[in-house]
């Protein structure tokens, strides 16, 4: 499963290439090419790779886009259909918490089978920033 993002409009100004360049490692000429097929620009990989730095950069992303910094939508790619889901802001941070629930789920069920909590409610999750 991944979070993708997309540029919000198929023509992009100077100032809007400037800001996605600062979160993709694509060229200019990349980011214009993919807007305007409407493709990805990048993507951030849920529950595989570096999750739990990029929880915090989508929370981030999700901000900066919200605030109107960053023109970029947002889409869920299941790993099952393939096909991207576009998601609201308030779709997305649903997800991205929904997420974080899963992960403090499992690993709460690690804790409590490896006997360092003696029961479910020893638990304490890390402190994160909310969606």
């Amino acid at each position: 499963m991944n979070i993708r993002f997309r540029a919000a409009d198929a023509v992009l100004s100077a100032r809007d290439i400037s800001a996605i360049r600062r979160e993709c490692t694509l060229s200019i000429s990349e980011i214009k090419e993919r807007a305007g097929r409407s493709d990805w620009l990048f993507e951030i990989q849920v529950f595989s790779g570096d999750w739990p730095a990029g929880r915090p950069r989508v929370v981030r992303l999700l901000t900066e886009i919200e605030s109107g910094r960053l023109p970029l939508a947002v889409s869920e790619q299941s790993d099952s259909a393939g096909e991207d889901e576009p998601l609201t802001l308030p779709e997305a941070r649903a997800r991205v918490q929904l997420f974080r629930e899963i992960a403090i789920e499992q690993h709460r069920a690690s804790q409590l089978e490896a006997g360092h909590i003696a029961q479910p409610d020893d638990y304490i999750p890390a402190g994160e920033d909310e969606a």
